[in-house]
């Protein structure tokens, strides 16, 4: 067991009382496939438990923080749901899985408030693409000679999902702190109204985090187009999939160079075009 591994363990105990019970009951048993030597489990159970909870605002602190990075997900759960019952997030196995595998802690809980039957999973989709384009992750394809942006991607979501980002951010403070405790403090009325849409209809987004960039609508040809980037295209590649897609080589290599210009396509190895 190495030094990391047993830092993670106590950052769950302060996160988790249900965890922290259970490796004071039965620490095997808690902690799974995770291996530590029996000193080191007498050394977790040694401190008086009550001292593991003594910051009671810990989980609402730091749930205020990754809620700056998904507010207009929450204001629809606040229609729906207390906000503070999304606290049971640190106690899902998603948050313990996290920590343990050293997976973002916002991006986890994206992924985790997507599966909540109160959540509206197109707008939790919808944030969590941006919040991966703010840490710039890097598309699969980022070795190949173009890719998209690490900070553009592209998505389709349910149709009428965009109005309601951009209703739900313009009513919204601008300073994250004053908008996290709007939210905090909605009453839960139903300010924004979703409107019924067939599972069929769909719109196609741009998420483009580049200094002049936003999130924005797109044809769902320049959407499929730009898909393709997402895993990464040799020159051929590319022009193989815009022939396909009914561009002549000269259209698609216009089209490369303008996205290029837009920051919107990487080229990882300068070649003539």
């Amino acid at each position: 067991m190495t030094t990391q591994t047993l830092q993670k363990i106590i950052v769950r105990m302060l996160f988790d009382q249900t965890f922290c019970n259970a490796i004071y009951a039965d620490p095997a048993s808690a902690l799974g496939p995770v291996q530590i030597e029996q000193e080191t489990r007498d050394w977790l159970r040694q401190t008086d438990r009550r001292r593991w909870n003594v910051d009671t605002a810990r989980c609402a602190r730091t749930l205020s923080a990754l809620l700056e990075e998904y507010p207009s997900s929450a204001v629809l759960c606040s229609q729906h749901t207390e906000l503070n019952a999304l606290l049971s997030f640190f106690e899902s196995r998603v948050f313990h899985d996290a920590i343990m595998n050293d997976v973002s802690l916002a991006l986890a809980f994206g992924a985790w408030l997507s599966t909540m039957s109160y959540s509206d999973t197109p707008m939790v989709r919808l944030e969590i693409c941006i919040a991966q384009r703010r840490r710039l992750r890097p598309h699969s394809g980022s070795d190949s000679l173009y890719c998209l942006s690490n900070a553009v991607d592209v998505l389709a979501v349910a149709a009428g999902t965009l109005a309601r980002y951009q209703a739900i951010q313009s009513g919204l403070p601008t300073d994250p702190k004053d908008r996290v405790e709007h939210i905090m403090t909605l009453s839960a009325r139903k300010v924004y109204s979703a409107q019924s849409v067939p599972v069929s209809e769909r719109e196609f987004l741009i998420v483009d985090l580049t200094e002049t960039g936003g999130v924005g609508d797109a044809s769902e040809d320049l959407y499929k187009w730009l898909k393709h980037f997402r895993h990464g295209l040799s020159h051929q590649e590319m022009l193989d999939m815009s022939e396909n897609m009914g561009l002549n080589s000269t259209e698609s290599v216009s089209l490369v160079n303008d996205m290029v210009a837009d920051g919107l396509i990487a080229i990882n190895e300068v070649r003539p075009l």
